[in-house]
């Protein structure tokens, strides 16, 4: 049986012609803004050193991200560690790339590739979890306007100013799908603390705030606003990578209803939706003032859903933060 080994590459698709680097034959392939790279990319949304790629054993390659300011992204997820896939298409700032790096047998048919839960390590526990999943609203059409660049770096500074800030408030997790942020909690016993309830919270104030200075700082031409859902309940929890990445992540119907509240929020008219398990706990733990109870029918439920909303304005008369914004008249 012969096989042909394709060079593991990168392939710049952002721009005309396309540049192809090879992988093959250096140990790391450093990717930076910084002269002394091997791939230089001058570009102010850049950091002077980027991203690593790295030739592990087994003709894998793992692409780190070096702590850089705007993140690397793998087929549209930020990620911090990744190993890389034939066909993954890889985003730094502006420039897009895809990876290819796969055996071809030549003697017979090739292959199916094989069932991602053949590389995938399993769920190890189940736990008591507190998701929020914010928003950026009308997303879709401000890309449009802002372009190509813009958005990145508004998707960049977005994500690393959260990362930072639900690290230090004790997120166990967290994952940016595009212009959405997911943030998980775990609690020890079975509920939240009032010091945990109030974190969460805290945070949806937070990223409201946030999201709304990025226009006066990176110079938008319009306002921007996001909308949250959170849930409490047992979650699945684990690593969806390999022994080389670490991906921790939580799945089931706790996650899945966070984010059908966030997208419920239109409908409910409000700024943040909470589960009624979720509020429960905050009733319990006296933190639950200023909700409005509402059933709102949710996608891939066949019956209505109980939800708690709240303005972010109440929301933060209710915890006792001040904005910094003037209250919309």
């Amino acid at each position: 049986m012969e096989s042909t080994l394709v060079q593991p590459r990168l392939t710049m698709i952002s721009g005309s012609p396309e540049s192809v680097f090879d992988l093959a034959g250096a140990p790391l392939f450093r990717i930076g803004r910084a002269e002394g790279n091997e791939l230089v990319l001058r570009s102010e949304l850049i950091s002077r050193s980027h991203a690593i790629v790295q030739h592990l054993p087994g003709e894998q390659y793992l692409l780190s991200d070096m702590g850089s300011r705007n993140g690397t992204f793998v087929n549209g997820s930020r990620v911090t560690a990744h190993v890389l896939r034939d066909g993954d298409h890889v985003t730094i700032g502006e420039y897009q790339f895809v990876f290819s790096c796969a055996r071809v047998d030549t003697s017979v048919p090739a292959r199916a590739p094989e069932a991602p839960d053949e590389r995938t390590v399993g769920f190890f526990s189940v736990r008591l979890a507190t998701v929020l999943v914010a928003d950026v609203r009308g997303f879709t059409g401000l890309s449009q306007r802002l372009g190509p660049e813009m958005t990145a770096r508004f998707i960049g500074t977005l994500s690393g100013r959260c990362g930072k800030y639900l690290q230090q408030q004790g997120a166990w997790a967290q994952k940016y799908i595009g212009d959405a942020v997911m943030a998980i909690w775990l609690h020890a016993g079975n509920e939240p603390t009032v010091e945990e309830a109030r974190r969460v919270l805290e945070c949806a104030a937070w990223i409201s705030e946030e999201v709304e200075s990025l226009p006066g700082d990176l110079g938008l031409p319009q306002a921007v606003s996001c909308s949250v859902g959170i849930s409490t309940g047992f979650a699945s929890l684990g690593n969806l990578g390999n022994e080389a990445f670490a991906d921790h992540t939580a799945v089931g119907d706790t996650v899945n209803l966070a984010f059908r509240l966030e997208a419920a929020t239109r409908v409910l008219q409000c700024d943040v939706a909470v589960s009624s398990a979720a509020y429960e706990f905050l009733r319990k733990l006296g933190l639950a003032r200023g909700y409005r109870a509402k059933d709102v029918a949710l996608k891939g439920y066949d019956q209505p859903q109980s939800a708690y909303c709240i303005c972010y304005d109440e929301l933060r008369r209710s915890l006792g933060i001040t904005s910094r914004f003037a209250p919309l008249s």
